[in-house]
C-alpha cells in the first residue's frame, strides 16, 4: 500500500537529511522527493520553529559559488530522537493490538 506521507514525517525526513551535512533546497528537495513550493513551505516552516538554520556563509557573497544551504540545528536533532521515540512506541502499540 502506496501512503501518504504525513507533516511530522515529512519534516523528521529533512531533518535527517540535513544530519549528514548541510544542502541546498534543490539538494533537499531531491532527496525528500519534494516539489519547489513543498520544499521551500517545509524549509520555512522548520526554520520558524529552529529546527534548521542557515549553513553560515564562509565570506563568499557570489551565490553561483556558494549557495544557500540549510543546516539542522540542535533543537531539530532533538526532534528527532523524540519523533524516533513517538514512532516506535506507536509501533510497538500498533504490534499489541
Amino acid at each position: 500500500m502506496n501512503e501518504k506521507r504525513g507533516m511530522l514525517e515529512i519534516m523528521a525526513e529533512v531533518l535527517r537529511i540535513l544530519n549528514d551535512r548541510p544542502l541546498t533546497k534543490t539538494n533537499i528537495g531531491n532527496r525528500t522527493n519534494l516539489d519547489t513550493r513543498g520544499t521551500n513551505r517545509y524549509l520555512n516552516y522548520l526554520t520558524e520553529l529552529n529546527l534548521v538554520t542557515l549553513y553560515p556563509d564562509d565570506g563568499l557573497n557570489a551565490h553561483q559559488l556558494n549557495p544557500v544551504r540549510f543546516m539542522i540545528t540542535k533543537k531539530g536533532e532533538n526532534f528527532l530522537v523524540e519523533f524516533d521515540k513517538l514512532m516506535e512506541f506507536a509501533r510497538i502499540d500498533q504490534e499489541s493490538t
